[in-house]
């Protein structure tokens, strides 16, 4: 009993919370798998709804589906203590401990200049996007990651933007995915390099790392 008594101590003080947050529901991955060459995309339309992205491209168009599914677990210590009366008290702080990790889901449809499938491929990971520790109130269960950079609206609520951007944003229309001519890019991609660097974004953290 001696032994155990400081494992029932230490779950006396502390908690587990899980924070679950989707981003956009993802498709059907049988059916994402399942060959689409040929098929217009009426019928693309027809099983997997409306893209996240569409974009033109040289010799035909294509659709990005976007979705991601972040968990954080957390373990918090409670201190702080307020007692009430002589037989009640309530813990008013926590310091938790949060580990998150993103599981990514996107599927790029192609097309060709009559809207018909010339290929299509899925990809489905985990990944780990970082940790923190935070103190909160004890009524509360906030995320202790930063992922503001993963829940960005839907690039379409962009278009038109590239006429008013000021340089050189406006000058590096080739990185310009809201223009929907240059192809599609996924949630969370570094803005420092490829084709937004013409454009000297000051890096992000996620960048830096």
């Amino acid at each position: 009993m001696i032994r155990l008594l400081p494992v029932i101590l230490l779950a006396a003080v502390c908690g587990c919370a899980t924070i679950h947050m989707n981003v956009d529901a993802p498709v059907a991955s049988e059916r994402a798998k399942a060959p689409l060459e040929g098929q217009h995309y009426y019928a693309v339309l027809d099983t997997f709804g409306p893209p996240s992205q569409i974009s033109m491209l040289p010799d035909g168009f294509v659709f990005l589906y976007d979705s991601l599914k972040e968990i954080e677990r957390q373990l918090g210590i409670s201190f702080g203590s307020v007692t009430f009366g002589t037989t009640h008290s309530v813990n008013l702080l926590k310091l938790t401990f949060g580990r998150a990790t993103l599981q990514p889901q996107y599927f790029v449809v192609i097309f060709d200049r009559k809207g018909d499938v010339r290929a299509a491929g899925i990809y489905e990971g985990k990944e780990k996007i970082g940790g923190s520790v935070i103190l909160q109130v004890v009524f509360t269960v906030v995320a202790t990651t930063d992922m503001s950079y993963l829940e960005v609206p839907p690039i379409q609520q962009d278009w038109g933007l590239s006429m008013v951007q000021q340089p050189p944003v406006a000058l590096n229309p080739s990185g310009d995915f809201a223009s929907a001519k240059v192809g599609v890019e996924v949630r969370g991609a570094p803005t420092a390099v490829g084709q937004h660097s013409l454009e000297m974004p000051p890096p992000k953290d996620k960048d830096r790392r």
